[in-house]
Parts: C-alpha cells; sequence; structure tokens
C-alpha cells in the first residue's frame, strides 16, 4: 500500500512540476496580436477561455508546442469537446498565435 501511495504522489510531483502558467497580456503579446486585430480585451479573453475550457479535457499544452499557424488547426478540431462558439474559438486563437510568436 505504501509503494502505491509513493507513486501516486510521485506522479502527482512531476505532473505538476512540468506545468507553467499560459503568459500573462504583455505589450509585447498585445503587439504580436495585430496580424488577428485582437484587442487586449480580446487575448485576455481568449487566454482565459485556453485555461477554463481546455483544462477540462486535458493539461494546458505550452504556448510553444505549436506554431502560430498550426494553433487554428488544432483549436478548431477540439472546440466540438470543449463547446467553443466561433467567437471563443478566436479569442482562443488570438491569444495563442500571439502568445507563440512571442514565446517561440
Amino acid at each position: 500500500m505504501g509503494r502505491v501511495v509513493s507513486a501516486i504522489i510521485t506522479l502527482f510531483i512531476v505532473s505538476c512540476a512540468n506545468f507553467a502558467p499560459p503568459p500573462a497580456i504583455t505589450p509585447a503579446l498585445i503587439a504580436n496580436a495585430r496580424p488577428d486585430h485582437a484587442s487586449a480585451n480580446d487575448l485576455a479573453t481568449g487566454r482565459k477561455l485556453f485555461v477554463s475550457r481546455c483544462l477540462e479535457c486535458h493539461t494546458l499544452p505550452s504556448v510553444t508546442k505549436h506554431s502560430p499557424d498550426e494553433w487554428p488547426t488544432l483549436v478548431s478540431r477540439m472546440s466540438g469537446r470543449a463547446n467553443l462558439s466561433a467567437s471563443d474559438q478566436c479569442a482562443i486563437i488570438a491569444y495563442l498565435r500571439a502568445a507563440s510568436t512571442t514565446h517561440h
């Protein structure tokens, strides 16, 4: 029994060690959102939705895991499971594209 508990605790610690919170909305991130015509409010909404909706099914990926051009397809593919509206998708995509450009 002790080994099982130790293994569970170890797995929990290891999984948490890889978690980095998504980047905050900064002037650099806002500047990178220009191609998507996203405002600071749009980016904040996208970040909030990314954190709340994506965590319903899986851990949050690093924003640099995918290129800015890959995020739209990924978000679109998962939007049905997350019950995202078109405007939710646009906000998340704008945030991820700007964040992945800033931190890539």
